[in-house]
């Protein structure tokens, strides 16, 4: 997966996670909730995974979803 749509897959999963959450929870479906909850998590984890730096493999760090250059090694990270 590329780092664009890594970042895509993140701000999707936390802006329309947040909406179905929230609907969620005022029909006092909880149980449906807490599923939605943990997928959010999961999907989270996943692309933040992904963000890691190709060339060796550690996370960028605070502003590694935006960053164009890994801040440890220096490699130019793939932005297209």
């Amino acid at each position: 997966m590329s780092r664009k749509a890594a970042k895509i897959l993140y701000f999707v999963n936390i802006f329309g996670g947040a909406i179905l959450f929230a609907g969620l929870l005022s029909f006092d479906l909880i149980g449906l909730a807490n599923i939605v909850a943990v997928a959010m998590l999961a999907v989270g984890m996943y692309s933040c995974y992904q963000l890691r730096c190709p060339a060796c493999g550690r996370w960028p760090g605070k502003g590694g979803m935006f960053a164009h250059y890994c801040p440890r090694c220096g490699e130019p990270l793939d932005n297209e």
